[in-house]
C-alpha cells in the first residue's frame, strides 16, 4: 500500500512540545535545493516494534507526535510486522533522499502579523514557538516477511530451532529453507506487505495486486513469489530508485522537517513574552492515541493470524474476517480523530474528540458482536 501525503508545509507554525502543528503565520519563498542523491537501507531481522522504534527516532516513529509526517502508517505497518510473541519477523527499508524544500526570505503573513497586534498573550497558542522553514524530501519503502503462528509455544519452538535469517532465504526461494520453515513452522502462515511513501508507485501496486499477500506456510509458493518479486523492485536496477526518481523533489513525501524559532529567522517577538503556554495534557492525549492505535494493529494481525489459519473451521475464519473489517474501520475513525487533534489548541475539545471515539467504537463493536 502507498501511504498518506504528509499534513505538514512550510511556514507551518510548530508547538515544539507537544509536536502539533499551528496556523501558518509565516510565508516566503518557497525553493527546491536538489541535493546528491543517495539511497540508505536497513534491516530489521527479529525485532520488536519498539527497538525499531527507537532506531527510527527523527521521523515521527515516537509516541509523542500526534503522527505529524504521516507516521501513521509507517507506525501501523511497523506494529503489525514487529517481532512479536506470536510471530517472526524481518523488515526491509530503503530510504530515497533527494534533497530539500526550504523557505527563504522568510516574513509574517497577515495572520501572523494580526496575532502579533490584537492578540500577543496567545501567539504562541495560535502559531507555535517554532515554524518550518525546510523540508526533506524523498521517498520510503518498507518490505515485511512475517510468520505468524497460532500461538507463543509453537512460535516458541520455531524460535529454539530456526534463526529469524532463514526468513533471507525464501526470497531466492531456496529449497533447503523452505522445508526449513514447513518443518519448523506447521500451522504458521507467511504474510508479505509493503508500504511505500513518496515516489511513483504504478510498477510497485501492479506488483501487489498480482500475488498473494497471505499463505500457510504448507501452501508458501504464491507469497514466496511475491516476496521476490517486490525484493526486486526494493533493490533492483529498474526498481523502487528507478521510480522515485521520476517524481519532483517538491512532490515527493517528506522524509522529516527542519524549524526555526522565530527569534532565530529574524522575526523578533518583543516587546511582548512569546513563552510556550500550550497545556501539558496534549502528550498525553499524544500517548493515549498512539497505544489505541498500538492494540488496534496488534488485535488485526491475532484476527488475521486466525482468520488464515486452517486449523479453525470455516465459520470462525469467516467470524474473524469480518472482525478484521470491523478493526479497520475503527482504525479509520482513529485516523481521523488524530488528524483533527493534530491542530487543536485547546486540549478539552481533543479529548473530547477522543472520549466520543471510543463510545462510538464501542457500539461499532457491540453491533459487530451480535
Amino acid at each position: 500500500m502507498t501511504g498518506p501525503k504528509t499534513k505538514i508545509a512550510l511556514g507551518s507554525g510548530l508547538d515544539v512540545n507537544t509536536g502539533q502543528i499551528r496556523g501558518p503565520c509565516v510565508e516566503g519563498s518557497p525553493s527546491p535545493n536538489p541535493s546528491p542523491k543517495s539511497l540508505h537501507f536497513q534491516l530489521f531481522s527479529g525485532q520488536s516494534s519498539d527497538e525499531i522504534f527507537d532506531q527510527q527516532q527523527g521521523y515521527g516513529s515516537g509516541q509523542i507526535d500526534f503522527w505529524l509526517l504521516g507516521a501513521k502508517a509507517r507506525s501501523e505497518f511497523i506494529i503489525r510486522n514487529g517481532e512479536s510473541r506470536k510471530q517472526a519477523s524481518m523488515i526491509w527499508n530503503v530510504e530515497y533522499r533527494q534533497g530539500s524544500l526550504n523557505l527563504l526570505q522568510p516574513r509574517w503573513n497577515a495572520f501572523g502579523l494580526s496575532v502579533l497586534k490584537d492578540r500577543p498573550k496567545v501567539f504562541s497558542r495560535l502559531c507555535g514557538d517554532q515554524f518550518v522553514i525546510g523540508l526533506a524530501k524523498g521517498a520510503q519503502f518498507f518490505l515485511s516477511a512475517t510468520l505468524i503462528f497460532q500461538n507463543q509455544e509453537k512460535y516458541s519452538y520455531f524460535k529454539t530451532r530456526v534463526s529469524v535469517s532463514g526468513l533471507g532465504g525464501l526470497i531466492k526461494k531456496d529449497k533447503s529453507s523452505i522445508q526449513e520453515m514447513q518443518d519448523k513452522a506447521r500451522g504458521a502462515y507467511l504474510a508479505v506487505e509493503y508500504l511505500q511513501q513518496g515516489g511513483d508507485s504504478f510498477a510497485l501496486d501492479t506488483i501487489g495486486a498480482s500475488q498473494a499477500s497471505v499463505c500457510p506456510i504448507d501452501q508458501v509458493e504464491p507469497c514466496l513469489d511475491r516476496l521476490a518479486a517486490l525484493y526486486r523492485y526494493a533493490f533492483g536496477a529498474d526498481g523502487f530508485r528507478t521510480h522515485a526518481e521520476t517524481v519532483k523533489l517538491e512532490d515527493q513525501a517528506t522524509l522529516w522537517s527542519f524549524s526555526s524559532s522565530y527569534d532565530d529567522a529574524g522575526l523578533i517577538l518583543t516587546p511582548f513574552n512569546s513563552t510556550v503556554d500550550s497545556p501539558s495534557g496534549f502528550i498525553d492525549l499524544s500517548n493515549e492515541l498512539f497505544l489505541w492505535s498500538r492494540r488496534l494493529q496488534e488485535e488485526v494481525a491475532d484476527s488475521s493470524s486466525r482468520a488464515f489459519d486452517p486449523s479453525q473451521t470455516q465459520a470462525d475464519r469467516a467470524e474473524q474476517f469480518g472482525r478484521r473489517q470491523s478493526l479497520l474501520k475503527e482504525s479509520e475513525l482513529l485516523q481521523n480523530i488524530a488528524d483533527r487533534c493534530l491542530t487543536d489548541t485547546d486540549e478539552k475539545i481533543c479529548r473530547q474528540r477522543i472520549q466520543t471515539g471510543q463510545v462510538q467504537n464501542a457500539r461499532i463493536r457491540t453491533r459487530s458482536s451480535l
